[in-house]
C-alpha cells in the first residue's frame, strides 16, 4: 500500500504547476523568430522561413510560462501589426505542419495556454494501476486522487478527468473531488 501511495504522489505532480526556470522566454525572442513570416501574412510574399521560425518557438517553448508568453506575444503582434491577415496567421500551425493548441488571433484567451503538456503523467497513472493490486490498493489510489483534484489550488477537474482516457488506460472513476471511492474498490484492472 505503500507503493500505491509513492506512485499516486507521482500522478499528483503531474496535476501541479511546473514552476518557470530562469531563462523565460521574451516577445523579442518570438518576434524574431517570426519575422519570416510577415511578407507571407501581409500578402507580399511567399511562405519562406517562416515555418523554421514556427518550428524553433516552439522548441523553445519548454515551460508553461513559456507558452503562455508565446501566445500572449503572437496575440498581440496579430493585433498590433499593420496588414496582416488574420486567416493566414490563424492558419500557420497548419501550414508548417506544427502543433499549436490556440489560434493565431488577437481574440485567442491565452491564460488556458499556460500549462504543460501531459508528458510523463501517463506513465505515473499506468504505473499506478499497475501497483493497485488489491481493494484496499485501489481504493487508496482512488482516495488519493479524489484529495489531490480537490487540494492543489487551479487544478483544472475537467483534464484530470481525462487523464485516463488521455493516457489509453481504464479506470472506473473520474479523477474528481466529488468520486465516491467506495463504490470502486472492488474493480479489477
Amino acid at each position: 500500500m505503500e507503493m500505491v501511495s509513492k506512485i499516486a504522489c507521482l500522478v499528483v505532480l503531474c496535476m501541479i504547476v511546473v514552476a518557470p526556470h530562469a531563462e523565460a522566454l521574451s516577445c523579442g525572442q518570438v518576434t524574431s523568430g517570426l519575422a519570416p513570416c510577415l511578407p507571407y501574412l501581409q500578402g507580399r510574399g511567399p511562405l519562406g522561413g517562416c515555418c523554421g521560425g514556427v518550428k524553433g518557438l516552439l522548441g523553445a517553448a519548454k515551460t508553461p510560462a513559456d507558452r503562455k508568453t508565446a501566445c500572449t506575444c503572437l496575440k498581440s503582434a496579430a493585433s498590433a501589426i499593420k496588414g496582416i491577415d488574420v486567416g493566414k496567421a490563424a492558419g500557420i500551425p497548419s501550414v508548417c505542419g506544427v502543433n499549436i493548441p490556440y489560434k493565431i488571433s488577437p481574440s485567442t484567451d491565452c491564460s488556458k495556454y499556460g500549462r504543460g503538456p501531459i508528458g510523463g503523467c501517463c506513465g505515473g497513472i499506468k504505473g499506478l494501476l499497475g501497483a493497485a493490486k488489491t481493494p484496499a490498493d485501489r481504493k487508496t489510489a482512488c482516495t488519493c486522487l479524489k484529495s489531490a483534484a480537490s487540494a492543489i489550488k487551479g487544478i483544472d477537474v475537467g483534464k484530470a478527468a481525462g487523464i485516463p482516457r488521455a493516457c489509453g488506460v481504464n479506470i472506473p472513476y473520474k479523477i474528481s473531488p466529488s468520486t465516491d471511492c467506495s463504490k470502486y474498490v472492488i474493480y479489477i484492472l
